[in-house]
């Protein structure tokens, strides 16, 4: 009794605090967090398990500092060239001492050698030695280093050094952004590279500093678009930064749902000016606080940036703003705006393909690591029977086959996933409409 009276004053008392105080609250329960469509689960058409090595670099392409290219002596295969090498290293060493006029190109021949050989501990040894020996002739911050620098982050992926490996992502990309103009392609592929990397370490829980990285990507988006618009830069340049910004903010929405507790206070007050927020961490709250009207902002700016000179562009702009009102749950304002695009399909293909049937969100992969860091392996593969309806809620979930067989617990984390999906409704003549007796088929996982 005692317990109820202290729980009906603390009640009485937070409705009395909200009554006098300048200050509006409410009560909002937790919204169920969504599916991480193509982290948890995905379509089995989607899923490609093949290792496509680090960051889809082709290891068969020729580096500026391979052997072949050193001239300091000829390549030849195995050992022998290793030997080669370790012999002209020494002699110029001995002659010229530790920092001798082509000792790097030496050095990174042996490097070279070892990786190819598979001997990749050797191999990174010798990739920083030259490394070093770069930054003492030629600056600390120059060209020469990047494919040194390349070739250095290929043997530690290919050594399984992730932590390593991704404190040199960092350098890396310090090394681009102070040795390279603005507007060099080289440092517009080294920008997308750091940020698949940080994304794809986020993801796959990579190291404990998940929320700085949110941070750096939501601040890499947000420069370079700034960096674009005070150049004047052409509209169509700035559509796939935004597309990158909106994959950003699905990460920082969903990240926002886990944070919150089951039960949240919402406090607004007015002519109060805001607080300023300094610290990496108050920024990341207040990102959180703001993540469902930045992703919205995001999604708009892509629309405007896709002009009206090309209906089918402008369209695929709006579909992208759709999906996020959507996945959020705003259903009804997200059927207004595909109702919107499908009026600007001229081509009955495109229309098909984007409302056809529907479609797990979001749509744009966001949770689909561009680097697997590590062999994902699926935790089991369903055929299910479902029906979404003109909401783009599923529901009559039916199951058809699951592997492993009679696993209890994976059909349990399997239906949880499936129940959480947020889907994209199938439009007919501009309206959204419900479809029964879909089958598909499913690989899932653990969660990261």
């Amino acid at each position: 009794m005692r317990r109820l009276i202290l729980c009906l004053a603390l009640v009485s008392s937070a409705s009395a605090t909200a009554q006098f105080s300048p200050f509006g609250s409410s009560v909002v329960p937790r919204p169920p967090e969504p599916t991480a469509y193509g982290l948890e689960i995905i379509r089995a058409e989607d899923w490609q398990p093949e290792d496509k090595g680090e960051e889809g670099s082709d290891a068969s392409e020729e580096s500026p500092d391979s052997p072949d290219n050193l001239g300091s002596i000829e390549s030849t295969e195995g050992t022998e060239s290793i030997a080669r090498y370790q012999a002209l290293i020494e002699q110029l060493e001995i002659a010229h001492g530790p920092y001798a006029d082509g000792l790097s190109e030496a050095v990174a021949g042996l490097a070279h050698n070892y990786q190819n050989l598979g001997e990749h501990q050797q191999a990174v040894d010798a990739f920083k030695r030259s490394i070093h020996l770069t930054r003492i002739s030629q600056g600390p911050f120059t060209d020469e280093q990047i494919p040194l620098l390349d070739s250095l982050r290929e043997s530690l992926f290919a050594d399984r050094k992730l932590l390593e490996l991704d404190r040199l992502q960092e350098y890396i990309y310090l090394v681009h952004r102070r040795a390279l103009a603005p507007g060099d392609p080289r440092l517009e592929l080294a920008t997308r590279d750091y940020v698949e990397w940080q994304r794809s370490a986020y993801l796959q829980d990579l190291g404990d500093d998940g929320s700085r990285r949110l941070l750096t990507l939501h601040q890499l988006y947000d420069d370079a678009i700034a960096a674009l618009r005070e150049g004047e830069a052409p509209q169509s340049m700035q559509r796939p930064l935004l597309q990158g910004a909106l994959q950003v903010a699905y990460l920082m929405a969903l990240d926002t749902l886990g944070q919150q507790p089951e039960i949240r206070i919402q406090i607004r007050q007015s002519n109060i000016p805001a607080p300023a927020y300094n610290s990496e961490q108050e920024r990341l709250q207040l990102l959180r606080e703001r993540s469902y009207r930045h992703g919205l902002r995001v999604a708009r700016e892509l629309v405007e940036a896709s002009g009206e000179e090309v209906p089918a562009v402008r369209a695929r702009a709006l579909v992208a703003q759709g999906d996020w009102y959507q996945w959020q749950q705003h259903r009804g304002r997200a059927v207004n705006i595909y109702a919107e695009a499908y009026a600007l399909f001229d081509d009955p293909d495109e229309r098909q393909q984007l409302f056809g049937e529907p479609t797990e969100l979001p749509d744009n992969f966001a949770f689909l690591p561009d680097i697997e860091l590590t062999q994902r392996t699926p935790r089991g593969r369903a055929q299910v029977r479902f029906t979404v309806d003109r909401y783009g809620r599923l529901r009559d979930l039916e199951l058809l086959s699951l592997e492993p067989k009679d696993d209890r617990g994976a059909e349990i984390a399997l239906r949880k996933m499936l129940r959480n999906l947020r889907f994209r409704p199938r439009l007919e003549n501009g309206e959204a409409v419900e479809i029964s007796s879909i089958e598909r088929e499913y690989i899932f996982f653990d969660s990261p």
